[in-house]
């Protein structure tokens, strides 16, 4: 993200927006390479939370509680990062158009937004393919059961998650069911090339190298998009 923002010449100071945030982890460390005003939001509570622990010594960073597809900012922001390919919970075309087409409204003239999607094939690898996944920290433990539908190009996941506090007791397993899109390349690249007023900037693959997306496959792939 810093390199994206030097070659467009975003200055540091510049109002960044990261979208979806969850715990503002891409925020804290956008953060440590000198960016000096950000604003984050998300539409989950508990995330929300989080974010604001962890954030809880980052002056420079403004949380807040919004939705992609609502986004109304009061100021221009001349880069959003909407990342951790929340992308996928869009699960039409007009969905996912629309979601972009709102991120990019809230964008000044000349900002660029950076998404990122997981493909199909991205949602072949042994994490999502396996019935049943798991992911822990010391503080932080999700269960996931992973059901793929092919005909529908869809994931649909059972998470149960619980949480660990200072005292080091662990709360009860919290469930949540979800279901995400398992789009093909060929199909966001459709739909950003028809957004109006916008420039498709670069694709970028899993190892942040532009990549030709008529041409290759990623995992996940990096769209930079420019407002014009």
């Amino acid at each position: 993200m810093e390199a994206i923002a030097a070659k467009y010449k975003i200055d540091k100071d510049k109002l960044i927006v990261e979208a979806a945030c969850g715990t503002a982890a891409l925020a804290r460390q956008l953060v440590s390479q000198g960016f000096q005003t950000l604003q984050v939001f998300d539409n989950s509570r508990p995330m929300l939370s989080e974010a604001f622990r962890l954030c809880a010594r980052y002056p420079q960073i403004e949380i807040f509680e919004a939705d992609v597809e609502s986004l109304k900012l009061s100021k221009p922001s001349q880069l959003i990062v909407w990342v951790d390919y929340s992308s996928n919970f869009a699960m039409t075309k007009q969905q996912l158009e629309q979601m972009l087409t709102n991120l990019i409204t809230n964008l000044a003239k000349g900002g660029l937004l950076i998404f990122d999607i997981r493909t199909y094939q991205g949602w072949q690898i042994d994490f999502y393919a396996q019935p049943l996944t798991t992911f822990a920290t010391e503080r932080f433990q999700r269960l996931w059961l992973n059901d793929q539908d092919h005909d529908r190009s869809v994931i649909n996941f059972d998470v149960f998650i619980r949480t660990r506090d200072t005292d080091g007791a662990w709360s009860e397993w919290r469930r949540e069911s979800m279901t995400e899109k398992m789009w093909r390349l060929e199909e966001v690249m459709s739909i950003v090339s028809s957004l109006h007023n916008v420039n498709v900037e670069a694709v970028y693959g899993d190892d942040f190298r532009v990549i030709d997306p008529r041409k290759e496959i990623a995992n996940l792939a990096y769209f930079v998009l420019k407002k014009q």
